[in-house]
């Protein structure tokens, strides 16, 4: 945000520290003069490439029917992956100034996507370009997470509750989008509530309490499309047990289990 409040340029791309962007990418890029242009990347370790994306052509997308089209083609059916960095993009200052369009400060888990899908409110056009301009260097350790913790489903909890606005006004723009509305059910459900039910189920926290469960339970009855089978089979028992609808029940399974998990855990070790 404090570079954000610097900037004076037409365009912003956000370059971390350790990374580094291709000869002539900020040129091809810029030369689009749409409002949001997103690029391919990579990620490297010790010289060897993991992973990598590129958009499967470079097109342009003006007004809210072909910005539909550009979510349908290019996001992934369950979730925002590559919507969840703000680098290997290009946004048009004008657009983040005019909306006040800034990082939550108060997140420290996927505040990218957050400050991404909160942009892309506002664009009138949006640019593919069909090559790698960002290389992310990765160092040994850095892909592990522990996203079963405490401290990780408090920063779930958080992630909702600014998520959920955001991810309205998006369904309101683009109504049209099969991608953009099935993202309630797909990711903000199927991904990020469903992640928090299954560390109440494996791990002994303090969030655990039949409030928690029943916010939970909020979100998912928001979701039309939940079933039984609609998200994966590991799922089941947490939507089973949400179909009853006894949050003090499901808090008391939960907390049974992962008490069971918790001492074979201390025995194995």
């Amino acid at each position: 945000n404090a570079g954000l409040d610097a900037a004076h340029g037409e365009f912003v791309m956000f370059v971390d520290a350790d990374d580094a962007i291709s000869d002539g990418s900020l040129e091809h890029m810029y030369s689009a003069n749409c409002d949001f242009v997103l690029a391919g990347f990579e990620k490297v370790m010790d010289h060897k490439i993991l992973e990598s994306y590129s958009p499967s052509k470079s097109a342009s997308y003006y007004g809210t029917g072909e910005i539909c089209s550009f979510f349908d083609k290019v996001l992934p059916l369950q979730n925002t992956y590559i919507l969840n960095s703000a680098c290997f993009k290009l946004f048009r200052r004008s657009v983040l100034v005019d909306n006040n369009v800034r990082f939550v400060e108060d997140l420290s888990f996927a505040e990218d996507k957050i400050f991404v899908m909160s942009f892309l409110q506002y664009v009138q056009r949006v640019r593919t370009v069909a090559f790698i301009a960002y290389t992310y260097f990765l160092r040994s350790g850095s892909l592990s997470s522990d996203m079963r913790s405490e401290a990780h489903a408090r920063e779930v909890f958080k992630l909702l509750e600014v998520y959920g606005p955001v991810l309205k006004n998006l369904e309101s723009r683009f109504a049209d989008s099969q991608r953009i509305t099935a993202l309630y059910h797909m990711d903000f459900v199927g991904r990020y509530v469903c992640r928090i039910l299954g560390i109440f189920a494996t791990r002994r926290t303090e969030l655990l309490s039949e409030e928690n469960i029943a916010v939970l339970y909020k979100y998912m009855s928001a979701d039309p499309d939940l079933d039984v089978f609609s998200l994966r089979l590991g799922q089941i028992p947490n939507i089973l047990l949400y179909k009853v609808g006894r949050p003090h029940l499901t808090c008391r399974i939960y907390s049974f289990c992962s008490s069971l998990l918790h001492r074979h855990r201390s025995s194995s070790v």
